[in-house]
């Protein structure tokens, strides 16, 4: 399955500020991907760059996962967002599968 996000939290950066967002994998409660700072400073997982504001994209195997996203902007307010998608990828003998079957019908019309 692929997993894409977009996100914008520069303007929640700060001093006693801390937000983020992560995929956990529910089976392992492992971190798979994520992003969190606290005040300025970046925390990383699974491949993220540490910019503030950009997209990420990555690829997860099958299972269960929590997108969490958590914000504490008490101490110095903010505004942040995230757009996130999940989306399946076919295996690659199904593809191949669907080649077959399409040559097949072609076949047959013939």
């Amino acid at each position: 399955m692929s997993f894409s996000i977009t996100y914008g939290l520069a303007s929640a950066l700060g001093d006693g500020n801390t937000v983020g967002w992560t995929v956990v994998d529910l089976a392992s409660d492992d971190f798979v991907f994520g992003l969190s700072f606290e005040g300025t400073a970046a925390t990383t997982v699974g491949g993220v760059g540490t910019s503030a504001n950009g997209s990420f994209s990555g690829t997860l195997q099958a299972g269960s996962y929590l997108l969490a996203a958590a914000a504490d902007c008490a101490a110095a307010g903010g505004s942040f967002f995230y757009t996130a998608a999940f989306a399946p990828v076919p295996a690659p003998g199904a593809v191949a599968l669907l080649g077959a079957v399409g040559l097949l019908g072609s076949r047959r019309r013939r």
